[in-house]
This record gives C-alpha cells, structure tokens and sequence, in this order.
C-alpha cells in the first residue's frame, strides 16, 4: 500500500527482509529496547519494529494466544511498519508532522481481510477527537482543536519539540496529511506530490514545503485546512 499510493513511497536502498520483533511480555519489549510507556517502536539506526503482543490485543493463554477482537487491532504494527518503510530522507525534510502524520493515516485506515480502505475520514475523525472507534487508545482531542504557534511554527518546529505533546501534534498530523492527499486543491493532492517529489530530488525542507505551498501563505493553507475539517465537524485553528 506504500508503493502503490500516488505519491509512490519507494525505498530502493532496501533489500531482503524487513524485520520485525513481537514481545509476549511488556517487560521483554523493554529489556529489548523498547521506551517504557510505549505501545511499539521502530528503532532506525538497527531498522528493526518492537512490538509488544498487548498492543495488538494478543495475549497468552495456557499454551496458545489469544486475541481479544474487542480491543485488539493491528494500528500500532502498521504505524511502525510505516517508518520502517519510509525513505530516511523524508525524515530529514519532512520533520515530525509529515513523519508521524504519514504513519498514522496508514495505521488509522480500515483495513479488513488484507486490504487497506484509503480515504475514509471517519475512524480518523474519532480516534483524533475521542476514544478511537472501540473506545481505547483515542487522541481525545475534542472537536475543536486549538495551537499556541503558527502552522509555519508547527509545520519547521524541531523533531523533539514535536514529541513534547505527542497527543496533540500526532493527532493532527493525521489530519493535516489527510487533508492534503484527499482534499487539497480540489480533491487532486497535487501539492503534495510536488512536496514528495522534492524530498525524493534532496531539496531542503524550506524548498519541499515551498511546493507545498504551491504559491499559498502558510495562514492561507492553515485556513483550508480548518475550513475542510470542518464541513467534517472538527475545527483546527493555529495563531496567525
């Protein structure tokens, strides 16, 4: 589903297996590197996804596992596989919205019997602003979502300073990524393949954003954002 996106995530530079490490123990997930607290991991430097069983809502019992369909899924394995799929350089210009927002539009599609369903905003909209469609592991957000920096700020802020509110900046990641595949410039997401296509040419972030744009004030583009979330019923507002 990566490679077959329109924007065409490729990663060239990579071959053979793709591993991926799956915990019966939180405690296990820990020992093996993976950040107390966290639901899975992909570690970039060994390339390598830590998942702990509980968060696919996998657990023993007796002999055998179980899992749990009631609260069970697979979003935090997908998210994970995500980045350990993403080219490094859209690290290193797309920065934590892009990132993180890639993932969880891939993790937050319904996906049944191996098949993804791209553009559905619904299960978006309720993980972001409640609990999620099983009523677990949800942003809770609310409907109206409000910033204290600029969309330019938010969009150019440093990797770790995006991580200090991982509620609030992941959760609207989601959206804004959505938003600019599904609805930007009627529904065609030409800027952001412009956008992509410049991260594959080594452009700096100020230039891949520049595409972005496509000629547009990040305030014009913070207001179409809102505008399109909130035919939806969910409002985004950042500072002017």
């Amino acid at each position: 589903v990566c490679e077959s996106v329109p924007f065409g995530m490729t990663f060239p530079e990579k071959e053979g297996l793709h591993p991926v490490e799956l915990f019966e123990t939180y405690e296990d997930y820990v020992d093996a590197g993976g950040p107390p607290g966290s639901a899975g991991v992909f570690k970039g430097r060994e390339a390598i996804v830590l998942v702990p069983l509980r968060s696919l809502g996998v657990k023993k019992v007796g002999s055998s596992y179980m899992y749990d369909s009631s609260s069970g899924d697979s979003k935090t394995l997908i998210h994970e596989l995500v980045h350990q799929l993403t080219p490094p350089f859209f690290y290193q210009v797309g920065g934590g919205w892009f990132t993180e927002g890639l993932a969880e539009y891939f993790a937050l599609a319904p996906y049944r019997t191996g098949r993804f369903k791209l553009g559905d905003e619904q299960p978006m909209i309720e993980y972001v602003t409640a609990y999620g469609s099983k009523g677990q592991g949800g942003r809770a957000l609310g409907e109206n979502i409000q910033f204290n920096m600029s969309l330019e700020d938010w969009m150019t802020q440093p990797y770790d300073r995006f991580l200090s509110d991982p509620s609030r900046n992941y959760g609207v990641a989601a959206l804004v990524v959505f938003h600019l595949i599904h609805f930007d410039s009627d529904r065609t997401g030409k800027p952001m393949r412009k956008f992509i296509e410049a991260t594959y040419n080594g452009r700096k972030q100020a230039e891949a954003l520049d595409a972005l744009l496509a000629g547009r004030t990040y305030q014009e583009l913070a207001e179409e954002i809102d505008k399109a979330w909130r035919t939806k019923g969910v409002r985004i507002s950042w500072k002017d």
